[in-house]
């Protein structure tokens, strides 16, 4: 059997599993799905229920990891996931290593060392004055953050409250 990696490219967002609402704390959490008797991998959120096949299995990364991120972790699954269909690793074994790996890529992600990663509008653009907006779009805003690597959220909000329309 197969193993398909459903990759991300260029075209889909930096960090395509970032989905934060204005009433929420936290952002969605997010979740690697493996359909071993598929031969499938792909990311994806938990409350994106319709995409996760009942045959499934889930496990939690982290909403900030970018793309490029969750393609290595993907293709690092891609191993553990033919050894387990070949049956040469149990299922306690395949999902203790599936976690490690989850958990790990977390731990060297550019966010979590401080490199890029996903800012509130209102940190991002600290410091900034209300006369410095009058030229800025959110769309410019947003544009000038990803350059540097940035997936911003609340900046719609954070253009209104400057110039004062909140």
């Amino acid at each position: 059997m197969k193993i398909k990696i459903h990759k991300y490219d260029k075209t889909d967002a930096l960090h395509p599993l970032f989905e934060k609402y204005a009433s929420q704390n936290d952002p969605e959490p997010a979740c690697l799905v493996i359909a071993p008797g598929a031969g499938d991998v792909w990311t994806t959120l938990y409350n994106s229920s319709s995409s996760i096949e009942s045959l499934s299995v889930t496990f939690p990364v982290s909403s900030f990891l970018d793309r490029d991120e969750l393609n290595d972790l993907m293709e690092n699954v891609k191993p553990i996931l033919r050894q387990f269909i070949d049956e040469k690793m149990d299922e306690t074994e395949f999902s203790s290593t599936i976690q490690d790996l989850c958990e790990n890529a977390q731990s060297v992600s550019k966010h979590a060392n401080g490199n890029g990663g996903v800012w509130c509008a209102f940190e991002w653009m600290e410091g900034v004055q209300a006369s410095e907006l009058d030229a800025l779009t959110v769309d410019a805003i947003e544009g000038d953050a990803l350059k540097n690597g940035v997936t911003l959220y609340s900046v719609a909000e954070y253009v209104r409250e400057m110039k004062g329309e909140l």
